[in-house]
């Protein structure tokens, strides 16, 4: 009979054992799933505000295709445009010789980019008639 008591004792210790081990590993589970709580709580919301950034970015970036395409079209059509500045005007009171006169000294002024008369469209002036007259 003392064999009998002897071999529940120690059944006893290692069902106590494996209990405290598990025990300890529940804490250590414990802890990180507080973590992992913590971590999802800051992850939520850093999200959030991530969130709020992009709304707030598509309502200023919120443009209509139809704004869009007149924009590629306008910049299109200006593609080829050339600002001439500080370029004297004519004191020719006939608006055709003006203007006659006007593509000449742009012709002068662009002479060395190799540009013809006829790749020319249209020259004309911006703004108030100066008094820088030629």
């Amino acid at each position: 009979m003392i064999g009998k008591c002897k071999s529940k004792k120690v059944i006893l210790e290692n069902i106590m054992s494996k209990l405290n081990n598990m025990e300890e590993s529940y804490k250590s589970l414990m802890t990180e799933f507080d973590c992992l709580v913590e971590e999802n709580k800051v992850l939520k919301s850093k999200l959030r505000v991530v969130k709020n950034d992009l709304e707030v970015m598509r309502k200023k970036t919120d443009i209509e295709p139809n704004k869009i395409f007149s924009e590629i079209n306008d910049r299109m059509s200006r593609a080829k445009n050339v600002l001439l500045f500080n370029v004297k005007e004519s004191n020719h009171l006939d608006i055709q010789q003006r203007i006659g006169l006007d593509m000449k000294k742009v012709l002068e002024i662009i002479f060395p980019a190799n540009v013809t008369p006829d790749e020319i469209v249209k020259v004309l002036r911006l703004g108030e008639k100066s008094n820088m007259l030629y």
